[in-house]
């Protein structure tokens, strides 16, 4: 089995290298009478290629039915003019009373040789035609036609794609520099215009955020100034609140070293009366009225001494409640101012913040715009593209086949003028031999 499949591979080898010889015209030297893809269509290729032996195999059927059909005709043909000139004959001519079995022998005997003689050539008819249909059926099955059409087929492809690059590859190569360069400029574009959109933004938020900056610096200076007031009058008040507790202090203990000296006053008077009581019996009434014009006094200068001191006292709480009361106004006002004001820098700073987010959300619609553009550009370069797509897959096929029909016409009239001229030119010579 491997040896056939082996013969059968080295065969259409053979086969090939023959189709290739014949294709390119028995000539290895010039390439004039090279089979082209617009001599024929791949059928008329596809004959002008097959060898002898395929013409012959291709030939040979018919051959065998012309021979078949030619013999059943030519059969009856020369039966019927044998039957003619059997039946012209004169020993047909039959004489009465005579013996018709014997006059009918020679006839008997011609017909018989006539039917031997058809019979021979009915047999041949039959033979070419049995052999008609075995060799179709044999040339159908083993027969090299397929493969010699496949063989046109992938050279008239492989040519017709070698003259479609050969075309269009300079069409090519300009749109490929047309798009190169048109990349180029785009880029450049696109670059600029980004580095534009990116300047444009950082100097507007470095525009932001300096303003942002100074105005948060003098709202926060003028806070932190009015607060600094503020806590500088509570810590006077404070002061004058101690120096108010201080006087008062020194009030008090004068208050107490009055009281002090009255009771030691009153102790010297109780030592008196003592004294008086156990020296001086009749001196006692005495005594007791001095001591109780003394208590009295004493009680009395101690009395208008507690209520000096108990005036002041008053005075000073009063004044020192009324230093506490407005040092604690005073604070709660500093406390109510640094708050307004510290929300004001706080508004300050939200709207700054806003101003920061609106201007982020313009940048970033700047941004989204700036890529909506490259994205249409880019979309028209790939449309530019495919157009020029478009025009590469339709110039091959339309305008070059029409230019080479063109052309083939007008080299094929000037190939017939430049005959009838040189017919022409061959008739005068004769006419003037003459």
């Amino acid at each position: 089995m491997l040896i056939i499949h082996f013969k059968a591979r080295k065969k259409c080898l053979k086969f090939i290298e023959s189709w290739e010889f014949n294709w390119i015209g028995k000539t290895q030297d010039t390439t004039m009478d090279d089979l082209n893809v617009e001599h024929g269509s791949v059928f008329e290729l596809s004959e002008a290629i097959a060898t002898p032996i395929e013409k012959f195999a291709n030939a040979l059927p018919s051959m065998l039915l012309i021979i078949g059909l030619l013999g059943t005709f030519l059969g009856i043909g020369l039966s019927l003019n044998e039957a003619a000139g059997i039946l012209n004959s004169p020993a047909l001519s039959l004489q009465p009373n005579a013996d018709m079995i014997g006059q009918m022998k020679p006839i008997l005997a011609g017909m018989t040789e006539m039917l031997d003689k058809m019979g021979a050539l009915f047999k041949s008819s039959i033979y070419g035609i049995i052999f008609f249909f075995l060799f179709s059926a044999w040339h159908s099955k083993f027969g090299t036609d397929g493969k010699r059409l496949k063989f046109c087929i992938e050279k008239c492809n492989a040519l017709l794609a070698k003259k479609k690059m050969d075309e269009t590859e300079p069409i090519i190569g300009a749109l490929n520099n047309v798009s190169k360069s048109l990349g180029n400029d785009l880029k450049e574009v696109l670059i600029n215009v980004l580095n534009e959109g990116m300047r444009h933004i950082n100097d507007s938020l470095l525009t932001i955020n300096k303003s942002l900056g100074e105005s948060m610096k003098e709202t926060i200076s003028k806070g932190f100034e009015s607060a600094k007031r503020s806590l500088k009058a509570v810590a006077d008040d404070t002061a004058e609140t101690a120096d108010a507790l201080k006087e008062l202090n020194q009030t008090m203990i004068s208050s107490f070293n009055s009281v002090a000296d009255s009771a030691k006053e009153m102790s010297e008077a109780s030592s008196s009366l003592k004294k008086s009581v156990e020296n001086f019996t009749p001196a006692v009434q005495t005594t007791l009225d001095n001591i109780q014009t003394k208590f009295v006094n004493s009680i009395n200068a101690s009395g208008q001494i507690m209520e000096r001191a108990g005036v002041d006292i008053r005075n000073a709480v009063e004044k020192m409640s009324k230093k506490t009361e407005d040092g604690q106004n005073s604070l709660n006002s500093t406390l109510s101012t640094f708050r307004t004001e510290l929300g004001d820098i706080m508004m300050d700073i939200s709207r700054m913040t806003k101003d920061i987010g609106r201007q982020a959300k313009t940048s970033k619609d700047e941004m989204a715009k700036i890529r909506e553009e490259i994205c249409d550009r880019l979309v028209s370069i790939a449309s530019s593209n495919i157009m020029l797509k478009d025009v590469i897959d339709q110039i091959p096929l339309n305008k070059i086949n029409e230019y080479i029909d063109v052309s083939l016409k007008n080299a094929m009239q000037s190939t017939d003028s430049r005959n009838k001229s040189t017919q022409s030119i061959a008739l005068g010579h004769e006419k003037a031999g003459k």
